[in-house]
This record gives C-alpha cells, sequence and structure tokens, in this order.
C-alpha cells in the first residue's frame, strides 16, 4: 500500500524537482527530506502538508490519504467530497490569504489540534487510572 510519502515522491518525480529543491521550497532540512523519501518519518505535519501541497501543486487528499487524482481542481473536490456552502465559503477565505498568511493559519491549527490531542490523552489517562 502507497504511502504519503510514496506519493510525495511520485509528485516531486511527475514535477521534476529535486529533493534539495522541493526540501527548500516546504522549508525542512536535506536530512528530512531524506527521512520522508526513506519512509522513517510517517507522520507529517499539517505546515508540512500544506507546503509540500502548494509546491507541487497537488491536493492534500491525495497526499495523505491517495484520494482522488494526485491534482484535480478545488470544484472537483468540492463535488467528490460533498462539501457544503459552508465548506466553500472556508476554503475561499482561506485562498484570499497571502501565502504568509495561510502559512501562519495552518501552523495555528495544526499546533491546536497538537495540544488537544495531549489534553484528550491526558484525560483519558486520568480516566483509566480512577
Amino acid at each position: 500500500m502507497a504511502t504519503w510519502n510514496d506519493r510525495l515522491e511520485l509528485a516531486r518525480i511527475r514535477r521534476d524537482i529535486s529533493p534539495a529543491d522541493l526540501a527548500r521550497l516546504i522549508g525542512i532540512s536535506a536530512a528530512t527530506m531524506s527521512d520522508w523519501r526513506s519512509n522513517q518519518i510517517k507522520k507529517l505535519s499539517a505546515e508540512h502538508a500544506f507546503a509540500a501541497c502548494e509546491a507541487l501543486k497537488i491536493r492534500m487528499a491525495w497526499l495523505l490519504h491517495g484520494k482522488g487524482d494526485m491534482d484535480e481542481g478545488i470544484q472537483d473536490q468540492a463535488a467528490a467530497y460533498n462539501l457544503t456552502p459552508k465548506h466553500e465559503a472556508l476554503l475561499g477565505y482561506f485562498d484570499s490569504l497571502t501565502p504568509s498568511q495561510q502559512t501562519d493559519l495552518m501552523r495555528s491549527l495544526s499546533e491546536t489540534q497538537q495540544r488537544n490531542d495531549e489534553l484528550l490523552a491526558e484525560l483519558l489517562a486520568r480516566r483509566k487510572a480512577r
């Protein structure tokens, strides 16, 4: 079964971007890129996933889950995922941000998700301890 690492490598090759150039575009080190390419890193942060998708012009659902085509348009995504008007509006707002603002927002959302996951794990551990 193909992993996100495999799909990233496929997209990189199809876009004719060197590993070093892709690492630079995403904002990671060459060593991290090497670990990604060798499947040594199993999880991808939201910030890095977004940066990779932007750099390679690919869809997030395809990169992370292998769903749909590598580079189909946003209208096709909306139809494929049955997006509501609220979802489409949110995508529109996101697209209206500058790349820097998008990166900041993705970083903030990723950090919030990580904090929530940590809090949930702590809560579950406390329940087990009772």
